[in-house]
C-alpha cells in the first residue's frame, strides 16, 4: 500500500477489488452485539504446511516499514519462540502438525479443524486473546496460523499475502469493539494452491528469522487483525477463511472471549450479522480462529520436552536461581518437584507413560508463572 487514501478501491484484473483498509484508516470498530448463527461447519485434514518467501512491517494503515525481508531456509522454529502464551492452534511438538488431545481433553479430531462451508466469505476478521502469564508486554517472535484458501476453487491457485496486526484493546461487552494497533506484519507465501486441492494450509511463522518481532498488549490481553490478500497492496483474496479451533480446554495457555468480528463489507465497523460467537455444541468449544502467539526467544523460561519407550522427559531452563524449586505437572497430575542446578536447568522423568498426546507443564516462584508443553509419545 503505497498511502493511507484507503477509501480509492484498488483496480485489479478481472474487476474491482476491495482495498484492505478501504474507508476507515484507524481501527477501531463499533460494536452491534447479537449471536449468529452459522451453519454448515465443516471437519477437515491438514493439507499442506507452507513457509512465507518474505516478511515486512506494516504500520497501521498497512503501509510497509522499511522493505521486505527474504527468507531462506526456515530454520527451527523453537529459536523464535520456545515460550507459548496463547494457544487456538494446539501443534504436536515431536511432529509440528496440528493435532488434538493435549490440555486435558481430547475432541477425536486428530489434524482436523472446522471452517464454514467452502463458500463462506471471512477474509477480514479480527478476534480477542488473553495470554497466559508472564506474557504482558511481549515480543512475539513466532506465530502459527491454519486458513481455507478456496481461491477459485479446484484447480486454480493464488497468491497469498497475510497481513497481520495487533491490538491493544478488545470490548468483552459482547460487541466485538477493537482499538489501538501495536504492530503489524505482512506475510508473502506466493502462489498458494486451492485448499479444494490440497486441504486446508497452515504455516509455523518464526518472525525472529527476519530480525521482526509483533509486539502484544501491554497487560497480555487484546485482540489481533488477519487479512488475506493477493499481493502486497492489500487487494482482497478471491475467498478465503481461517480454519477453527479452541482455546478453552482444561490446561490450554490463555484464553479469550472466543467472539469473531468478521469484516464483511471491510469498513472497519461492526454491523448487524459481523459480530458472532462460535459456540455451538462442538468439540472443543467456543471456536476462533486457529491461532499461536509465542514470546520470542530470550534467556526468560524455557520448557521442552521427549518421549521415547514410555519415559516422558521434561527439561526447564531459566526458571529462578540454583536451588529454586520448579512443579512439573503431567497432564494436570500430580506436582513433582525439582530443584534447579547451578547450570540454571533441571529435568524431570516420567516412568510409564502410554503412547499419544501428553501436555507437560513447569512453574516456580521464581518466574511466577507457568509454563506449558505439548509433546506426544510415539
Amino acid at each position: 500500500m503505497k498511502n493511507a487514501s484507503w477509501a480509492l478501491a484498488l483496480l485489479a484484473a478481472g474487476g474491482l477489488a476491495v482495498s484492505v483498509y478501504a474507508q476507515k484508516p484507524q481501527v477501531e470498530s463499533e460494536g452491534v452485539g447479537g449471536d449468529v448463527a452459522v451453519e454448515g461447519f465443516t471437519s477437515v485434514e491438514y493439507g499442506m504446511q507452507i513457509a512465507p518467501l518474505r516478511i515486512a512491517k506494516i504500520d497501521e494503515f498497512g503501509n510497509v516499514i522499511g522493505g521486505w525481508v527474504e527468507l531462506g531456509e526456515p530454520g527451527v522454529s523453537e529459536d523464535c519462540g520456545a515460550y507459548l502464551c496463547y494457544d487456538a492452534f494446539e501443534s504436536d511438538t515431536r511432529t509440528g502438525l496440528p493435532s488434538d488431545g493435549f490440555y486435558g481433553q481430547n475432541c477425536g479430531q486428530g489434524g482436523a479443524r472446522y471452517f464454514i462451508n467452502a463458500d463462506n466469505q471471512d477474509r477480514v476478521f479480527i478476534e480477542d486473546f488473553i495470554m497466559q502469564g508472564g506474557c504482558n508486554g511481549i515480543e512475539i517472535g513466532r506465530v502459527e496460523h491454519a486458513w481455507w484458501w478456496k481461491a477459485g476453487g479446484s484447480g486454480t491457485s493464488e497468491r497469498c499475502v497475510i497481513f497481520l496486526n495487533t491490538l491493544e484493546n478488545w470490548e468483552n461487552a459482547g460487541n466485538c469493539t477493537s482499538s489501538g494497533v501495536l504492530d503489524g506484519v505482512a506475510i508473502d507465501f506466493g502462489v498458494v494452491p486451492s485448499s479444494f486441492d490440497v486441504g486446508y494450509v497452515f504455516t509455523d511463522l518464526s518472525l525472529c528469522l527476519a530480525g521482526i518481532t509483533l509486539t502484544g498488549p501491554a497487560d497480555g490481553s487484546g485482540s489481533y487483525r488477519i487479512v488475506y490478500a493477493k499481493d502486497e497492496f492489500g487487494t482482497l483474496a478471491t475467498a478465503a477463511q481461517p480454519m477453527l479451533w479452541g482455546d478453552s480446554q482444561p490446561l490450554n495457555e490463555g484464553n479469550s472471549a472466543r467472539r469473531h468480528f468478521s469484516d464483511l463489507d471491510n469498513d472497519n465497523v461492526v454491523d448487524s450479522g459481523e459480530c458472532k460467537s462460535y459456540n455451538f455444541g462442538l468439540c472443543p468449544d467456543p471456536l476462533g480462529a486457529a491461532t499461536s502467539f509465542w514470546r520470542v526467544g530470550g534467556p526468560w523460561p524455557k520448557l521442552r520436552a521427549n518421549c521415547k519407550g514410555g519415559t516422558y522427559i521434561a527439561r526447564a531452563k531459566n526458571f529462578g536461581p540454583p536451588g529454586e524449586r520448579v512443579t512439573f505437572k503431567l497432564d494436570g497430575g500430580p506436582n513433582n518437584n525439582k530443584q534447579v542446578r547451578p547450570s540454571g536447568r533441571c529435568n524431570v522423568k516420567f516412568n510409564g507413560v502410554a503412547s499419544g498426546p501428553h501436555t507437560v507443564s513447569a512453574t516456580s516462584t521464581a518466574f511466577g508463572a507457568t509454563i506449558y508443553r505439548n509433546y506426544s509419545c510415539p
